[in-house]
């Protein structure tokens, strides 16, 4: 089954480093960065606006558990956002993400 995760960066050079890593470590298949996105929340007793960088990683549920640890190790955020969802893909694409998460 693959997964796709969301996360978002205040830099966009952290968001394409964190993926750099992410590849290299076989943690996703492929990750695409969204620059532009407006963030808008309650910190610690105050609301803030913010320009963040998505990052949706595509990765296979057997790498699920190894891509949290990997965020709270390396993700420059206190509080990092992962949404995680299911999803379906071609056959082709499974076999190549499986190929290329191992």
């Amino acid at each position: 089954m693959m997964k796709l995760v969301l996360t978002a960066f205040q830099k966009r050079t952290d968001a394409f480093g964190f993926a750099k890593k992410l590849l290299k470590a076989k943690l996703a298949g492929c990750c695409t960065a969204l620059p532009g996105a407006v963030s808008l929340y309650e910190w610690k007793g105050r609301q803030v606006k913010a320009a963040e960088t998505l990052l949706l990683i595509k990765t296979t549920a057997s790498k699920l558990n190894r891509l949290k640890a990997f965020f709270e190790n390396d993700h420059p955020y206190e509080l990092p956002e992962f949404l995680c969802w299911d999803a379906d893909a071609t056959k082709e694409f499974g076999i190549w993400m499986e190929k290329n998460v191992k």
